[in-house]
């Protein structure tokens, strides 16, 4: 990428990811009946793993404020080659984002899980002991949703990385 760096560039770089990941899958696939053997073997997987490389990044969200995003493209400045600094910089802004997709989750949760708590505890008549029920409950309640949430997410991210692992290295196995 020889586009400044920028926070912009950055989003511009994942919004086109989908595209770039389909269309690698499309021209290979369309070569596939050339092939046999190990060959197409070998191209078929590549096939997949663009699929799936195009469905992950296209249902990728980057939440990350623009100040986050710049503050890491700040940090790697210093790369001398390119190519590795738009590597560190994006994995970095894809790692950094869901770190903050997970706690902004946490706080989202939180507030809910209060008001809903909040709202039975004012609208009804329990006891103490009932009070603590519905606090402890809405603690659990917010502790699994984030937990299966992160989850979630954290499966997807490194789904992402290790087809993009796979993919790299049968492209370089060609070259």
């Amino acid at each position: 990428m020889r586009q400044p760096p920028t926070a912009r560039t950055v989003l511009g770089h994942f919004s086109e990811l989908p595209a770039l990941y389909r269309g690698l899958a499309r021209e290979t696939r369309s070569s596939l009946d050339e092939m046999e053997g190990r060959e197409r073997e070998r191209v078929e997987r590549l096939v997949a793993l663009a699929d799936a490389l195009a469905r992950g990044y296209g249902e990728l969200v980057v939440c990350l404020p623009m100040q986050r995003i710049e503050g890491i493209i700040r940090r790697n400045r210093g790369e001398k080659r390119v190519s590795k600094f738009w590597e560190k910089v994006l994995e970095e802004v894809e790692t950094e984002n869901l770190h903050y997709i997970v706690s902004s989750s946490w706080v989202a949760l939180f507030i809910v899980q209060l008001s809903q708590a909040s709202s039975i505890l004012t609208e009804t008549s329990l006891d103490e002991n009932e009070q603590i029920l519905v606090i402890v409950s809405a603690g659990l309640a917010l502790l699994w949703a984030v937990a299966v949430a992160s989850e979630g997410l954290t499966l997807a991210h490194e789904r992402r990385r290790q087809d993009d692992r796979s993919l790299n290295g049968i492209i370089a196995r060609e070259v």
